[in-house]
């Protein structure tokens, strides 16, 4: 009985190889007519966009902000390309980010976030220290109701247990309308309903 023939093996390597070049070629070639991804016209950006690039425009110095980190950690990867260049923009401009969250990871989330500006070029030689990280607000909607009126009597503390309501927050002691702007980013409609 003869043994079976092997260029049906040879054949899909060939063709493998065929098929892989290809893809290479079109890639390069891709690369090569187009470097570059266009920018949008400024026609093409949403209106919202700008309103908030206004926002953070107007912050001063050492002015707090609020930023809600009400999202878990499986959906750090998405949030955090929304929420990076929004935090890279506000800690440029000085504002003393605060941060809070209704979710038990988030405080991680947060020194990560600190972590993360603090490796950016503006701070590459001084560090990122103008941020405070309250931690997590437990109670959900009531937490946030009492926050929300007293924030200081809700959290006192950062989250490293020493007083969190001095220097620059010192002003935000009485409610939320004291901070500069207040920034929700949530993976859940209804956990933002929660803060607005």
């Amino acid at each position: 009985q003869p043994l079976p023939a092997r260029p049906a093996r040879t054949n899909q390597l060939v063709l493998r190889l065929i098929v892989f070049m290809l893809l290479v070629l079109v890639s390069v070639a891709a690369l090569w007519i187009n470097p570059q991804t266009p920018l949008p016209n400024a026609e093409q950006i949403a209106p919202e966009v700008f309103a908030v690039q206004q926002q953070v425009q107007s912050l001063g110095p050492n002015q707090p902000v609020l930023l809600v980190l009400d999202y878990e950690p499986g959906y750090v990867d998405e949030m955090n390309t929304v929420v990076m260049p929004v935090l890279d923009h506000m800690a440029a401009r000085g504002a003393h980010l605060v941060f809070v969250s209704t979710s038990p990871t988030g405080p991680i989330i947060a020194t990560g976030l600190a972590e993360w500006i603090g490796r950016q070029p503006t701070f590459a030689n001084t560090g990122f220290e103008n941020y405070t990280n309250l931690g997590f607000l437990p109670g959900g909607v009531n937490g946030i109701r009492a926050f929300a009126l007293a924030p200081a009597h809700t959290l006192p503390r950062k989250l490293d247990g020493s007083p969190a309501w001095t220097g620059p927050l010192a002003k935000t002691v009485w409610s939320l309308d004291q901070f500069g702007l207040v920034v929700v980013a949530s993976d859940d409609p209804e956990g933002a309903r929660q803060w607005i």
